[in-house]
């Protein structure tokens, strides 16, 4: 990725609240939130361009009810 905008497929539709935890590669967090899906969804948008200004890895977690997940991201 190169602008740090992306969607995150899930294995089935979900609704509620998603809490989520980007983290750089040195292990600095960088954002914690919480967003919620008004929709039954299996796909989620993130922008998070500004907090992942620099090249590098990223990770991010997902939780929710039913709902765990961990992404390592990169961008160029």
């Amino acid at each position: 990725m190169t602008d740090g905008k992306f969607k995150v497929s899930l294995t089935e539709e979900f609704e509620g609240e998603v809490s989520y935890v980007l983290v750089f590669q040195t292990g600095m967090m960088l954002v914690r939130e919480k967003l919620t899906l008004e929709k039954p969804t299996s796909v989620i948008s993130f922008d998070l361009s500004r907090q992942m200004s620099a090249s590098g890895v990223y990770y991010l977690r997902l939780e929710g009810q039913h709902l765990k997940g961990f992404l390592k991201l990169q961008r160029q």
